[in-house]
């Protein structure tokens, strides 16, 4: 949990740091002005589908100020504040629908997601520029309909390139928010065994033993999935290979659970670890545990498992 929220952390940096380098790109490379590629927009309305709404809505807010300090652009009042509302509301609401749609990845999902959070976005520049005006500040030419209409290049960049990269980009990226439920669910005790695929739980039970785990493989849910499960021995671990997970989570793992894994490519994340699994008594190994301890060949095993579940 704590890797996937570090990834989650750094990335929103990435997005940041790409939201200051863009607008010196397009002004000194292309010797466009930011209001008409709305180079900004992009890293805003990324952090907010890659990051989620927290680490989207910070991103926003802090990166017109972030470039007006460094940069000089825009200017630090009123143009940097106004598009803090602006962004800030970007990177909200991009995070917030996206997963409301449940991380659905058609075309048509994520341009309603995409389409949504722009038109609130302007509505909030809209809003931040009649309260300055209230308030009798001068805007000079600032204009909602005037910064659409200048936007409008910058506005078909968004909505050809960002669906684009949400779609072949986000569905593999590990720290999902189908996946973080699924660990949610096994650390608060809502489910022992979830399985995440294409950025949707398909399954969340709460089974008792390795014969749940059986099933799944022999159902095809692990092939290409991400397991959350209670408890992850040797015995799970070489069932999960065997169907093809692409990552798992367990809030307990042996230790040759986790040298299966490592041995076998599979990303993971515990949060204890210990010798090995212990037998329901409390006093001695897991008999599942038990039976793959010195095996290495993982059709082999799963046949073990069958013959010893079946006693």
């Amino acid at each position: 949990m704590n890797t996937a929220y570090s990834k989650k952390i750094t990335l929103a940096g990435f997005f940041l740091a790409l939201g200051i380098i863009l607008p010196l790109v397009t002004a000194h490379g292309f010797g466009m002005s930011g209001n008409i590629l709305l180079p900004m927009h992009i890293p805003v309305l990324l952090c907010g589908f890659f990051c989620g709404h927290v680490m989207g809505f910070l991103c926003g807010l802090l990166l017109p100020i972030l470039n007006s300090i460094l940069t000089g652009m825009p200017s630090l009042f009123p143009m940097a504040l106004i598009m803090t509302c602006e962004l800030s509301v970007y990177g909200l609401t991009s995070g917030l629908f996206y997963r409301m749609s449940r991380c659905n990845q058609s075309y048509a999902s994520l341009y309603i997601v995409l389409l949504s959070s722009m038109i609130l976005g302007r509505v909030a520049y809209g809003i931040a520029c009649c309260i300055l005006l209230l308030s009798g500040t001068q805007l000079g030419s600032i204009s909602v309909v005037g910064a659409v209409a200048t936007g409008l290049p910058g506005i078909v960049i968004q909505l050809i390139l960002i669906p684009t990269l949400v779609r072949r980009i986000r569905p593999t990226f590990p720290a999902c928010d189908a996946a973080q439920i699924a660990i949610t669910r096994i650390q608060n005790g809502t489910a022992s065994c979830v399985v995440v695929k294409h950025n949707r739980i398909i399954s969340s039970d709460s089974p008792r033993g390795i014969a749940h785990v059986i099933a799944l493989h022999e159902s095809g849910k692990l092939k290409n999935a991400f397991v959350a499960d209670k408890i992850v021995g040797k015995a799970a671990a070489m069932i999960f290979s065997l169907g093809g997970v692409k990552g798992c989570y367990g809030e307990n793992v042996s230790e040759s659970a986790v040298k299966w894994l490592k041995a076998h490519g599979i990303p993971f994340t515990y949060t204890n670890c210990s010798e090995y699994i212990v037998n329901r008594k409390g006093d001695g190994m897991c008999p599942m545990e038990e039976t793959v301890l010195h095996m290495e060949d993982a059709e082999k095993a799963l046949l073990a498992l069958k013959q010893k579940t079946a006693k």
